[in-house]
């Protein structure tokens, strides 16, 4: 399925000039959604788009997945909210902001203009 191209590469996400306290985390996203489990969420996708030719596609939750894990696996205080990233992962679907396709397995994740939006 051909995934919507945005005018800004995943490598170009700059989140604002604001950065992400995070060191795990190399997109600075931090103050732009609001909430850092959010924030942690969408710099999980952006970083495996980035990673895969730093053009915008879906991510499976197998990748979001195994990149949260890269996060934790980097950083202890990411460890202790991988419940709260992914209740943030559904709250951003439930906000528009990605869509989260679950009749799929894995399931599959895609970000929209809005959250290109937000974080460009």
């Amino acid at each position: 399925m051909p995934v919507e191209q945005f005018e800004c590469r995943p490598s170009e996400v700059r989140g604002k000039g604001r950065s992400l306290p995070v060191p795990a985390c190399t997109v600075p996203l931090a103050g732009v959604i609001g909430r850092m489990e959010s924030e942690v969420a969408v710099a999980a996708i952006t970083q495996v788009c980035q990673q895969d030719g730093d053009d915008w596609r879906d991510v499976t939750s197998v990748e979001f997945g195994a990149m949260l894990q890269a996060y934790e696996n980097s950083n202890a205080i990411l460890a202790t909210m991988h419940g709260g990233i992914l209740n943030a992962l559904n709250e951003l679907h439930h906000k528009g902001l990605v869509l989260i396709d679950r009749d799929k397995n894995p399931h599959i994740i895609s970000i929209t203009p809005q959250l290109v939006e937000l974080i460009q």
